[in-house]
């Protein structure tokens, strides 16, 4: 049968993990239902790339894939990835391209609908590290902790180990943790995120095995 053409204005999901499909069957087919199957993100490999429809306007691609990424203006601006995670255990990383003039992007996650217009882990809607070239923290909901030590230069990479069995998310640079686990108690859908500026410029690489502490 011919496949249905999905009616984007009336499909919806939310962060329970339920959502809703509307489609229209085309033109002269008798076909009534479909056969739907769901990836609930447990995959043990998981690889995704930032998603170009949901960026802000300012976060300019540089790769036919969507996998490097920097900003046009002054201001920090977030990109998501296009996988959100319920389930497992996922890691993915960074690499800092360009780095002038000591910005201090951020790297976390983030729920579907959180602001893009300003630093990841300003609001309710996004958990991250914002990291410079001497120290880095931990923030959401605007709310700083966690002080350490080092910082990231060009040829730096983050990596980012978002464990949904546990509930934690953590943080590595150039594969050694850093500072404790960040964050606990994390359930619902989480989608891979960053925010950053034009002195940033950053490649991603995902479906990685997660460090072995």
């Amino acid at each position: 049968p011919l496949s249905p053409r999905f009616n984007i204005e009336q499909c919806t999901c939310d962060d329970s993990g339920s959502g809703t499909l509307a489609w229209y069957t085309r033109d002269r087919s008798t076909i009534q239902s479909f056969i739907l199957e769901l990836d609930d993100g447990t995959l043990s490999i998981y690889w995704f790339t930032f998603n170009p429809r949901i960026a802000h306007p300012d976060i300019t691609f540089l790769s036919v894939n969507s996998d490097a990424v920097t900003c046009q203006s002054y201001e920090d601006r977030v990109v998501l990835g296009n996988v959100g995670f319920r389930k497992g255990v996922h890691y993915w990383e960074l690499t800092i391209n360009r780095y002038d003039d000591k910005p201090d992007p951020a790297f976390g996650v983030a729920r579907f609908d959180v602001s893009k217009d300003y630093m990841l882990g300003k609001d309710s809607k996004s958990w991250c590290m914002y990291i410079d070239s001497e120290r880095s923290w931990f923030m959401h909901n605007g709310q700083h902790t966690n002080r350490q030590v080092g910082g990231i230069g060009v040829g730096s990479v983050i990596g980012l180990l978002l464990d949904l069995n546990n509930g934690t998310l953590s943080f590595y640079v150039n594969d050694e943790p850093q500072g404790p686990v960040a964050f606990t108690n994390l359930h619902g859908i989480f989608y891979p995120a960053i925010s950053l500026n034009k002195n940033v410029h950053v490649t991603l690489q995902s479906g990685l095995d997660p460090p072995i502490d």
